[in-house]
């Protein structure tokens, strides 16, 4: 299962555990995803193995991966520079930077924006003949505008909503402030002087994406590169983590440790937001700095604990998160998963699902069908496989979510999803035939 150590890299060895092995062995037994790389760093220098496949091939530690909404603590990292260069401040308002364009967020900050209290919506909105598979090919800055224009401030200033569209909006402002394309300005500023030149937005080396066994398109998201379109591979994360536990000398090194500040706090107990940072704060566990990301059919996760300087980097080519394995590798008192197993679809679930369903608040979902994977592509776009544990029960890799199918008769009449009293219902829209993906 493990493939051979690569050179400048050695393997972890005794450094992951049996445990933690057998749990890689389970997440990629369980469908979770076809391979898994694991980075560790620390006082006994950085490690990497490669667990799995590629698809077609063994996994490799020097693969590149999506690494998804991690690209956020780049752009953040992004405006601490700037703002330690003097031409932003965290204070500096929207509306300085991109004029009319601002519209109703005219006067959140970059601050705001960096440690998600703008109060703008999650995602930004969806063009027409969107691509569940590829939900943000389409946006242009254009959309980007439309939204903003009609953005009305949230009574409550400052608290916290994660949103893919205001760090989005942050990248662009700062490529305008400074007159360059946002990869340009990352590359100049941080990717070249920090040494991290094998990452960026191409595809060179990227490993193919997977929901379930089902191949499935990389994303590209040119209208809201800085919330998600940076691609990496291991060694190159592990460099990154070791920036944030060692900051160089200098004014990069201020602007690191200046990204690592906690903003306020988010409506998790125990968890407060930096720049883009998040950070998990237990009584009686060590502190973890932390983010994950996640694209169409690649998982992502990075974490550090400066009180015992050690690191972790989990790149996986499928949707199932492994974000539970790392925090287990960061704090061992943190428990491992247990997969959930799933079967095959009843061929009656895959005839009757797909279709169009609405949620209580009135948002719309679709049931999709490639084959014999289906597929959930949520209102707010993308798409995440629904995979069968029994007749009419489902679940989600991409969210904790179960799913039961409610029949009248023989016809799927509605989907309920979570559990017991906590399930909303979401009845099926009048379309007897239904969409396939």
């Amino acid at each position: 299962m493990t493939a051979p150590a690569e050179a400048g890299l050695p393997p972890c060895g005794d450094r992951l555990g049996a445990p933690v092995r057998a749990a890689i062995a389970g997440h990629l037994a369980s469908g979770a995803s076809p391979g898994l790389v694991v980075g560790l760093i620390g006082p006994a220098g950085a490690c990497a193995e490669a667990f799995g496949s590629a698809g077609n091939r063994r996994l490799r530690v020097s693969d590149r991966f999506e690494i998804g909404s991690i690209t956020k603590t780049f752009t953040a990292l992004l405006l601490a520079e700037r703002a330690g260069a003097g031409a932003v401040g965290l204070d500096t308002r929207l509306g300085d930077l991109l004029g009319a364009e601002a519209g109703g967020a005219a006067g959140v900050t970059l601050g705001q924006l960096a440690s998600h209290r703008s109060g703008l919506p999650a995602q930004p909105p969806q063009p027409p003949a969107t691509d569940p598979a590829n939900p943000y090919a389409r946006l242009r800055w254009s959309d980007l505008v439309a939204a903003l224009a009609g953005f009305e401030p949230p009574p409550v200033a400052s608290a916290y909503l994660y949103s893919n569209l205001g760090m989005g909006v942050l990248g662009e402002a700062l490529a305008r402030q400074a007159g360059m394309p946002w990869e340009g300005l990352l590359r100049r500023r941080l990717l070249r002087p920090l040494a991290l030149g094998q990452i960026g937005t191409g595809a060179s080396g990227l490993v193919p994406a997977h929901v379930g066994a089902a191949r499935v398109p990389h994303w590209e998201l040119p209208a809201i590169a800085g919330a998600g379109a940076l691609r990496a591979d291991s060694a190159a994360m592990l460099r990154w983590l070791a920036l944030q536990l060692r900051p160089p000398a200098g004014p990069l090194g201020a602007a690191i440790r200046a990204t690592h500040v906690p903003q306020g706090p988010t409506p998790i107990a125990g968890s407060r937001v930096a720049l883009a940072w998040h950070v998990r704060e237990t009584p009686g566990h060590p502190a973890i700095w932390w983010h994950n990301g996640g694209t169409g059919g690649h998982r992502s996760f990075v974490g550090f604990v400066p009180a015992t300087g050690s690191g972790v980097v989990l790149l996986a080519n499928g949707e199932g998160a492994p974000d539970a394995i790392g925090f287990h590798l960061l704090d061992a008192a943190r428990p491992l998963p247990v997969p959930r197993a799933h079967r095959s679809a009843d061929p009656a679930d895959l005839a009757g699902l797909p279709g169009r369903y609405r949620l209580p608040d009135g948002s719309k979902l679709r049931v999709l069908r490639e084959g014999e994977q289906l597929f959930v592509a949520g209102p707010e776009g993308g798409r995440t496989g629904l995979y069968a544990e029994g007749p009419g029960r489902f679940f989600l890799r991409a969210l904790p979510l179960s799913v039961a199918v409610h029949h009248d008769g023989e016809r799927v009449e509605a989907l309920l999803i979570g559990e017991g009293a906590e399930a909303a219902r979401a009845d099926r829209l009048a379309d007897p035939s239904g969409p396939r993906g």
